[in-house]
């Protein structure tokens, strides 16, 4: 199994960037579960997951933000 646990520091405004970094280092390794801390997101979508995964085998859980500090995301391979 193959965990990667990354510290974005923000993923909202102009985060695009640290995204696709995200998303290359899934792909490049098939990550089976991803740990995303201080997103700085109070909400997280279905699309955001399936953006940084970058694909559709994936369930994902997510712990918000409170203010400017914190957020959890965590996704990982259904299969």
């Amino acid at each position: 199994m193959i965990v990667l646990s990354y510290n974005v520091r923000g993923l909202g405004v102009g985060g695009r960037v640290k995204r696709k970094v995200v998303k290359d280092l899934v792909l490049d390794y098939w990550v089976d579960f991803l740990a995303i801390q201080e997103s700085k997101l109070e909400v997280v979508t279905e699309s955001l997951c399936r953006d940084l995964w970058g694909g559709d085998d994936y369930d994902w859980e997510f712990l918000s933000s409170v203010g400017n500090n914190g957020g959890i995301i965590s996704i990982w391979r259904k299969s």
